[in-house]
């Protein structure tokens, strides 16, 4: 191996090496003297792997401020839209493999041909389908209640309500008694033996 070639390895190693952010712990004794090239590789695959990392950061919140801008009914009409092409493209899927396609070949072929068909990358539909329907459970937790349900905010606020004036038996020195049923030496009736049960109504008898 010339020493150029030697050179350019190192570097474009270390460089992917940086890329995955896994160093070679046997560099030294790979690359020798060019260990170091090997190492200033690593750092600018490390650098790039950041930015990279920074730019879909970016990205993502690009996305995320994109749908939040997005009325209701924008994104139910978008996301119903992405479900539709999920359909249509899953019935092709379907009907491919069940055409005799050979997994490793014909059908992988078809495949291609499909989402070249509707345009569309099958990662991007997924994320943005992801991404859609987080919006929307996000904004459900804020939204009132449809037809016939009830919402935390259609609960009336009961200024004084039962427990607030309920009066609590107290014992002599002053302590909160349970409201519970006693035998006759003042002890606590075991729960087994009452003949209603604890939530109310008469117990089941087997």
């Amino acid at each position: 191996m010339r020493f150029t070639e030697l050179f350019e390895g190192a570097y474009e190693d270390g460089f992917s090496d940086g890329m995955r952010g896994q160093e070679d712990r046997r560099a030294s004794s790979k690359y020798g003297p060019e260990t170091n090239t090997y190492h200033k590789g690593y750092m600018d695959g490390l650098k790039k792997k950041k930015e990279k990392e920074q730019e879909a950061q970016k990205t993502a919140a690009a996305e995320r401020e994109k749908y939040a801008s997005m009325s209701q009914e924008d994104l139910e009409a978008e996301k119903d839209r992405l479900e539709n092409l999920r359909s249509k493209i899953g019935k092709e899927m379907k009907q491919a493999r069940g055409s005799g396609f050979s997994p490793n070949s014909d059908f992988y072929k078809k495949q291609t041909e499909i989402y070249k068909k509707y345009g569309v990358n099958p990662n991007q539909l997924a994320s943005e389908y992801r991404k859609i329907s987080d919006e929307l459970d996000r904004r459900g937790m804020k939204e009132s209640a449809t037809a016939g349900a009830t919402s935390a905010g259609n609960v009336a606020a009961v200024a004084n309500p039962t427990a607030a004036n309920a009066k609590i038996k107290r014992d002599k020195n002053g302590v909160p008694v349970a409201p519970q049923k006693k035998n006759k030496d003042g002890t606590a009736t075991n729960a087994l033996n009452l003949k209603k049960n604890l939530f109310g109504g008469e117990a089941v008898k087997r």
